[in-house]
């Protein structure tokens, strides 16, 4: 479920609260620490240098 986070995260202007509960993860702050092991960057980075235009 993790790995459609990046898409929601840069095509949407939701909270990542509501993303998390989108892609069934109940725990906003498991979720970044587990996407910034996966991808070296926290969520909100991730979303500020991959925004979809």
């Amino acid at each position: 479920m993790v790995f459609y986070f990046p898409r929601f995260a840069c095509s949407t202007d939701l909270p990542l609260s509501l993303i998390c509960s989108q892609v069934g993860i109940t725990d906003v702050f498991y979720l970044s620490r587990l996407f910034k092991a996966l991808t070296g960057s926290s969520p909100t980075a991730y979303r500020v240098e991959h925004r979809m235009n």
